[in-house]
Formats: structure tokens, sequence, C-alpha cells
């Protein structure tokens, strides 16, 4: 089943450079999926007070150009049909009102405390289409970095299941890339989560430049938790 939405973007969603910003794209998509689940049967937030949670492990975003005004935009999202068991890959396109696409992204959900069941999984009509015709390579963070950067945490980070939210790791990756760096043009992103981030006041980013980008991996104390590909 494609699931669509109308979203008409608002002044908290633009970046100060005019463009709908980075984190607000997975925001828009993110909650996308959810009213996705819901009309499945699949009520995350529900899911989670019974103790059954979804865990999001990828993100991979091609950005085909960002808009700058407040038109509204078609957001479509599905859950692919050829996922490995105990995997869920889900897919999204972001249009205009004319169908030119904009982003297209896929991450990849596993599940953490229960084996997806079929019932489950047939409840969202997967469909055989994928935005990206090749797989991403496997993301590894680097052996050296350029800087780092200690964030304290804050109350408003932690979600409802505990843990920092994963559209705050892409926010707290883009405070720590340089100021010389242009940062309002790039052509997508990669996120990956080893970890979840929880009970820490703070977390360190480790920045450093790559030939076509930037990467900047989120560590709790020693422990890597998230890397994140800025590509240009």
């Amino acid at each position: 089943m494609f699931y669509t939405e109308t979203y008409c973007p608002g002044v908290a969603d633009f970046d100060r450079d005019g463009k709908l910003a980075y984190e607000a794209i997975l925001r828009i998509l993110e909650n996308t999926a959810s009213r996705h689940s819901d009309a499945s049967g699949d009520d995350v937030i529900d899911g989670s007070r019974r103790g059954i949670t979804w865990v999001l492990t990828d993100w991979r975003v091609e950005i085909v150009r960002r808009p700058q005004s407040k038109a509204p935009l078609q957001v479509a999202t599905w859950v692919r049909d050829n996922a490995p068991v105990g995997r869920v890959f889900r897919d999204y396109t972001i249009t205009d009102t004319s169908g030119t696409e904009l982003v297209r992204l896929f991450d990849l959900r596993t599940e953490k405390i229960v084996r997806i069941d079929r019932e489950r999984f047939a409840s969202y009509q997967p469909e055989a289409r994928g935005v990206f015709p090749d797989t991403a390579p496997r993301l590894r963070a680097p052996d050296v970095f350029d800087t780092q950067t200690v964030l304290p945490l804050r109350r408003c980070d932690i979600d409802f299941n505990g843990h920092v939210h994963n559209t705050r790791y892409l926010e707290f990756a883009l405070e720590a890339l340089p100021e010389t760096m242009r940062c309002d043009a790039f052509r997508g992103f990669r996120i990956v989560y080893p970890k979840a981030v929880k009970d820490t006041k703070t977390v360190t980013l480790k920045y450093t430049a790559a030939d076509d980008g930037a990467f900047v991996c989120l560590y709790s104390a020693d422990t890597l938790c998230t890397i994140v590909r800025f590509e240009t």
C-alpha cells in the first residue's frame, strides 16, 4: 500500500538559508510513517507502552532540491515486500504539487523485542518498488578525526522510548560541522545507529572531512552510537 499525505511547511521547518531544513525532512517523513503505521493498525506509541518497539537502524537520503517556499508537498511512503526476515525496508518520496521529485529516502528498521510476525508485516500491504536502484555500502566510522565537541543533552532530546530521538542526531551532527563548511547544498546524507543513546548527560561529537563531504560520529563515553555522513 502506498500511503500518501499532503504536508504544508511552516516557518519552523526552514533553516537560516530559507530552505527546508534537513532535520525537518526527517520529521516530515517520520510522522508520515507513523500515520501509515496507525492506518495499518500498528500504533507505535501504543506498542511501546506494551513493551514492543521498532528500532531505527539506518537513514539514506538523496536530496534533489530543498523547497524554499511554503507550498504544499506530497509525501509518500510504503513498506517493501522483499525485506530479510526480522527487518523492514521503508521507502519514501517527497514531491511538489507538480509531481517533481524533491527527496527520496529509505530507512531500515529491525525489531528489538519480538520477531516480526507475517500478519503484522502483511497489514502494511507491502510493495515491490524501491526508491534506490542499488544497495548502500556499509558505513564505517573513520579512524582519525579533526575535531571533537562535548555536547550536553537536554530533557527535550529524550523521546517516549527513553533515549535520544532519532532525528536529534542529525541536529547534533550539523552543530559539529565547522563554520567554514557550506551546509546549504548537501546532496544527501546517511545515518547509521549502532547503539541508542540513553542514561547519559553528555555526548561527544567527532568530525572529520571526507573527499566528497564530511563524517560526524557521536559517542557516549567510548561507545560509538551514531555515524552521520554528509554528501556534497
